[in-house]
């Protein structure tokens, strides 16, 4: 048993791609918010609730922040960069351990070279 390289760059852009666990709901409650708006309705914070899954504190404050008009920034499917550079620090530490501890011959984390952060204006 092992890594190698290639399984760790695999798992490096998986995460990157799709490594998200919990869905952008608040995105999925603006447009059916915002939806409902447009045609001239008023919805409750427990209908936006019903319709997108969610608990109804979190519609309650998300239809406050969108009658403000405070607009939700739509979320990847992935990770950041800098998550993914934090996972592989953890995985590159305790490969290192495993090293020490005669566990494995040497790190396969010692050679790759990890995601680089995006910079945003």
């Amino acid at each position: 048993m092992g890594f190698d390289e290639p399984q760790l760059l695999k798992l490096y852009a998986t995460l990157l791609a799709d490594g998200r666990v919990k869905r952008d709901r608040d995105s999925e409650m603006y447009q059916y918010w915002l939806d409902r708006v447009n045609s001239g309705e008023t919805p409750t914070a427990r209908e936006v609730s019903d319709k997108c899954g969610t608990t109804i504190h979190a519609s309650r404050a998300a239809v406050r922040r969108y009658k403000l008009g405070i607009v939700p920034k739509p979320l990847s499917a992935g990770l950041a960069p800098k998550t993914v550079r934090n996972i592989h620090a953890l995985i590159h530490r305790a490969l290192v351990d495993a090293v020490a501890w005669k566990y494995i011959a040497r790190n396969p984390a010692g050679n790759i070279k990890p995601p680089k952060p995006r910079f945003t204006d």
